[in-house]
């Protein structure tokens, strides 16, 4: 098994592959290349219908199971960049806390779960996917903080080995399912789309336990540990809660107002191009122990000149893909979702506009001083705006006009954060007004302007 394991390993030590940064971008890349494949190959399969339904799945995932740790992997993320040498402490609390919280949540998803998620979307397809819904709260909430873990230990290479082996898997499941649909109901592929979600998830984690014999755990919780994590992490949860109501505001608007057909065509157009956040994420956590040593020596202008560097070097990657893609916008939905969702191509157009942003973490000096609370102020400010936004925009000119709110909105809050780090007038002068960023700006909107529909 070692000799096996050893020439795996050898396909990701080469120079290109290491760095946490790289490491957590081939990672980050690959999981959402699994949601990719599974949006393809469900428009191509099934129907319209279960292709929202799986969706609709989606904002479940991402919109009630964050919500459920309380924001403890929040406040993990910063006691371990705080306190490294606590590392297995650290490690050994979040995670006996977080079978406590999945006892729950099997509990509630097991009893009310399905009477829940029917009075919510109305979907009778989702009902046997709650039952997995334990499954998805540890896989994912798991994966987020093996990440912030492996990070601090520098060893992320782990975590784009095991999440490779989850990538093959997922490969050989949906293939399968194809298979399995003509012996089974629209309600358990459902159920399975869910199941199969999940273990790519702990994929990663059996990988790392597996193969890193150091990572053994011990049951340890106490209340001041706890009372430490919710004090910095509590703020960011409610941010967190924010946020991603933010993001799934508009997906929750058309799914509930809408025919599924139409939620269906409005979730394919705004499909985010993941190599963005998928940057701006794998810089943002490598970095983050660095802004709050930075930090917590007194050095803020160092810290200010790491993230504008670290805003410029994602951006001169991400604006000539940006470009591109706006380019070739109508080809690209048809690559992916065939030529039954060409009518999501000018809402997929705005929300690459969304992109620009897409460029590093927002408030990440915020959090690093451990000053948490006004990120959730600020996303408080935030929802107000976006749900009046898209209120008025959904009544006003349709769904089509919902990405206009949002994008407001989002430049909206990095803006108050940008003035709050007090970095506004110095993002302007070293990155907005480089020749490189405004050329490519100005490219981005002709081509908005003039790509085909």
């Amino acid at each position: 098994m070692n000799k096996y394991y050893q020439r795996f390993l050898s396909y990701f030590n080469n120079a290109s592959l290491k760095g946490a940064t790289v490491n957590l971008l081939f990672g980050q890349a690959l999981l959402t290349a699994i949601f990719i494949l599974f949006d393809a190959v469900i428009t191509r399969f099934f129907s319209q219908e279960l292709f929202a339904t799986w969706k609709q799945l989606q904002i479940l995932i991402n919109l009630v199971l964050p919500l459920l740790a309380f924001g403890l992997p929040e406040g993990y993320k910063y006691y371990i960049a705080y306190e490294p040498e606590k590392s297995r402490q650290h490690s050994n609390f979040i995670f006996s806390f977080l079978l406590l919280i999945s006892g729950l949540v099997l509990l509630v998803s097991l009893t009310l779960g399905g009477i829940m998620v029917n009075a919510y979307f109305k979907n009778p397809l989702l009902t046997n996917a709650v039952f997995a819904l334990a499954l998805l709260f540890i896989g994912i909430t798991l994966n987020r903080i093996l990440r912030y873990q492996l990070i601090t230990l520098n060893k992320t290479g782990l975590f784009l080995q095991g999440t490779f082996v989850a990538f093959v898997f997922a490969c050989f499941a949906i293939g399968a399912l194809i298979f399995l649909q003509h012996f089974i109901s629209d309600t358990y592929i459902v159920f399975c789309l869910a199941l199969l979600v999940a273990i790519m998830y702990i994929i990663p984690n059996l990988f790392v336990r597996f193969f890193n014999k150091s990572q053994s755990f011990q049951f340890e919780f106490n209340g001041v540990e706890l009372y430490r994590y919710l004090k910095i992490g509590f703020p960011l949860y409610l941010a967190s809660f924010m946020s991603v109501f933010m993001v799934n505001l508009d997906k929750t608007i058309v799914s509930k107002l809408a025919s599924l057909t139409a939620f269906g065509i409005y979730a394919a157009g705004s499909f985010e191009i993941p190599i963005f956040s998928m940057l701006s994420a794998s810089f943002s956590q490598s970095t983050f122990p660095k802004y709050v040593a930075l930090l917590k020596e007194g050095k803020k202008q160092e810290a200010i000149d790491l993230w504008i560097k670290i805003t410029f070097t994602v951006s001169r990657i991400s604006y000539p893909v940006i470009l591109v893609l706006m380019t070739f916008s109508h080809s690209l939905i048809h690559l992916i979702y065939t030529s039954k969702m060409d009518a999501a191509v000018p809402i997929f157009k705005t929300f690459l506009f969304m992109s620009l942003w897409r460029n590093n973490y927002y408030g990440s000096l915020i959090s690093a001083s451990g000053k948490t609370k006004w990120i959730t102020i600020y996303n408080g400010m935030n929802v107000i705006l976006l749900a009046g936004g898209c209120y008025l925009a959904y009544n006003w000119f349709g769904y089509t006009a919902l990405p206009w709110a949002i994008l407001i909105a989002l430049t909206f809050i990095n803006t108050v954060q940008l003035i709050h780090e007090g970095m506004y007038r110095q993002f302007i002068l070293k990155f907005l007004i480089k020749p490189y960023i405004l050329v490519f700006i100005a490219l981005i909107i002709v081509a908005f302007i003039y790509s085909p529909l």
